[in-house]
């Protein structure tokens, strides 16, 4: 509940979307990923990825062939 904290996690989590949303118009930009893909919701969506990953690891829900599985289906959709 500290304000602080909030703030400062608030800002890191959205200077880490910018980073990613970044990175994948730059992948547009190259042909890698398909152009009608929505660069900010498909940054949200690697980062909520990226945290049930860490989170499903360390409780056990998730193994590194479900994690893969995971991964693979999300590269072969913003690929097109």
């Amino acid at each position: 509940e500290d304000p602080e904290l909030k703030r400062h996690l608030r800002g890191h989590m959205r200077e880490v979307h910018d980073f990613v949303a970044d990175l994948i118009r730059r992948g547009q930009e190259q042909g890698a990923i398909a152009k009608e893909r929505d660069a900010d919701s498909e940054a949200w969506i690697m980062l909520a990825g990226g945290i049930l990953g860490m989170v499903g690891r360390r409780v056990g829900l998730l193994d590194d062939k479900e994690l893969q599985a995971i991964r693979t289906a999300r590269l072969s959709w913003l690929r097109g």
